[in-house]
């Protein structure tokens, strides 16, 4: 596994949620200080729902944070589990 500390890159592929709620998740992968935003699909949130929707992304970069919110009042969500795919691709930005 690489050490984030040292500087490796790292390609964001994919964030799987186990979520319930009402309304649409948005979902976005962002850099370090909101630098680079790749926003993702919206997931269609159910109260009851045997799906861990699957969110593709392609984001490349040392860092990355998950947001997650709703577009509207009285939207509600409650996240479970989160799972982020990553994978390995240089162990440093060219000098």
């Amino acid at each position: 596994m690489p050490n984030s500390s040292s500087g490796d890159v790292l390609h964001f592929g994919a964030v799987r949620f186990r979520v319930n709620g009402s309304g649409n998740l948005n979902v976005s992968i962002n850099s370090l200080h909101n630098v680079r935003i790749n926003n993702l699909f919206d997931i269609p949130m159910s109260v009851f729902s045997d799906i861990e929707p699957l969110d593709l992304a392609n984001f490349s970069n040392q860092r990355g944070q998950i947001r997650v919110g709703t577009s509207s009042i009285g939207e509600s969500f409650v996240i479970s589990k989160i799972v982020v795919f990553t994978k390995f691709i240089y162990s440093g930005y060219p000098q």
